[in-house]
């Protein structure tokens, strides 16, 4: 470690043998809210992991950062930040931080890096995969990445963030000289409060809770006798948070009880019935059935009122019939619901958080049976209309197993709010695209 910035400037393997890169230069600045600043630096050394304090005095803010391994994981977390003036932190980021590098000298360099925008219609997602660094040709710059990793002289490390916007967890930098080319790996933008822009009224979302990085660093961890970014990967799993539900997605099929205009083609208990017959013919396979127009007259007829269970689809005292006779065959009872998209016949519609509302311009969307129209997902979500809608369905179907979150877009702040409520009601999300609700979601 550097004793004049939380820099790290390598890794060594536990016998001294391995040494894999940090950040090769020296380190000055931190950025917060889109502006550097020279901060006066402090180092402590306390038992087990170093102390730094940031002072920058002319926004009286004062961060500790404290930085420690345990076993094979390296911990970068700031556990305090002080604001004694009318300035208030909103994002922060440290330029080339580099918290793990690899580059062509080394032996079986390699890297690998995924990225998720949270963008609608999107069913594949960019990614490089360089197995040999050092016959590679790549493309010199900075890309934003998601899930990343690297390897390089018989180690190799991947890294997870307090950061929950997939789009901003990290940056991949590669340099490319006439001899020589480096990749490394740094946080992207840590969010410390979410700053939420609404056509008619400005919000701020207080502190996401103090940021964080971890690196975790493992030789041959997948037992082929190598060491490339494969294994950085498999040791992933050992710090990337949790996606509720993923252990059991993994050992389940889902299929679709469609309702649509009204017609009740598969009311509850017909899908009931034909769950049963599934489970005979897998011999108890859990099932996952996903009531797809369970609402008022059916499929996307209006949202999004959560809680107004269809009576054509049998009602209520159907619906809550399924999801307790279920259990006895392994079926689980989801539904199929839209955060996005409102009709104007909603009742539960608060008809001010749509988009243009303020203007008396609404923003169309899907147009079939009824015209829908975009909502404000930060404006529905910090005036509490989500979570009250969420908690008046939970309160009908406390055991409902998941939500399929239909046509979503976005993996930042309203996303996360999304999915954390959601998941403390015990229920397992899943979306249309591949990146919206990212780390939320365990199904698409």
């Amino acid at each position: 470690m550097d004793n004049n910035f939380p820099r790290v400037i390598r890794y060594e393997w536990k016998d001294g043998s391995k040494v894999l890169g940090g950040s090769p230069e020296q380190l000055f600045l931190i950025n917060i809210n889109g502006k550097e600043y020279l901060p006066e630096v402090t180092l402590r050394e306390l038992e087990g992991k170093l102390q730094y304090v940031l002072e920058i005095p002319e926004i009286q803010v004062a961060m500790t950062v404290e930085c420690l391994v345990a076993e094979d994981v390296f911990e970068f977390r700031f556990t305090d930040i002080q604001e004694t003036g009318d300035f208030r932190v909103m994002n922060l980021s440290i330029p080339g931080h580099n918290l793990v590098t690899t580059d062509s000298d080394q032996a079986d360099a390699s890297y690998a890096t995924v990225y998720t925008s949270g963008a609608q219609y999107t069913s594949t997602l960019p990614e490089e995969i360089v197995d040999d660094l050092a016959s590679a040709s790549i493309k010199e710059g900075e890309i934003s990445s998601t899930i990343a990793a690297v390897s390089g002289n018989g180690l190799a490390a991947s890294m997870e963030t307090s950061e929950l916007a997939g789009k901003n967890k990290f940056k991949v930098n590669k340099s490319v000289t006439k001899n020589r080319k480096q990749v490394s790996i740094y946080n992207g933008l840590w969010t410390y409060r979410a700053y939420l822009q609404s056509e008619d009224k400005p919000a701020v979302a207080e502190n996401e809770g103090l940021p964080w990085s971890k690196v975790i660093l493992t030789d041959d961890r997948n037992g082929d006798a190598k060491t490339d970014w494969q294994d950085g990967a498999v040791a992933l799993r050992d710090i990337i948070r949790p996606v509720y539900g993923s252990d059991e997605i993994i050992d389940s099929m889902m299929w679709i009880a469609l309702n649509v205009g009204g017609q009740a083609q598969c009311t509850f208990l017909n899908g009931l019935d034909i769950g049963k017959v599934i489970n005979n013919m897998t011999d108890g396979f859990n099932q996952k059935i996903m009531f797809k127009g369970y609402q008022h007259e059916g499929h996307d007829d209006s949202h999004p009122d959560y809680a107004s269970i269809g009576g054509k689809q049998g009602g209520l005292k159907d619906f809550q019939y399924v999801i307790e006779q279920g259990k006895e065959y392994n079926i689980d009872v989801g539904v199929h619901l839209n955060a996005t998209e409102y009709a104007l016949d909603a009742v539960e519609l608060n008809y001010n958080n749509l988009v243009g509302a303020a203007k008396g311009a609404l923003s169309p969307g899907w147009d079939w049976y009824d015209t829908s129209y975009h909502v404000d997902k930060d404006k529905d979500t910090y005036t509490g209309e989500v979570q009250r809608r969420l908690d008046a369905f939970y309160d009908l179907v406390p055991d409902l197993d998941f939500c399929y979150i239909d046509v979503y877009s976005g993996n930042g702040w309203a996303a996360t709010e999304l999915a954390r409520m959601i998941n403390e009601k015990g229920w397992i999300i899943g979306t249309e695209f591949s990146g919206p609700i990212e780390p939320g979601v365990a199904f698409t």
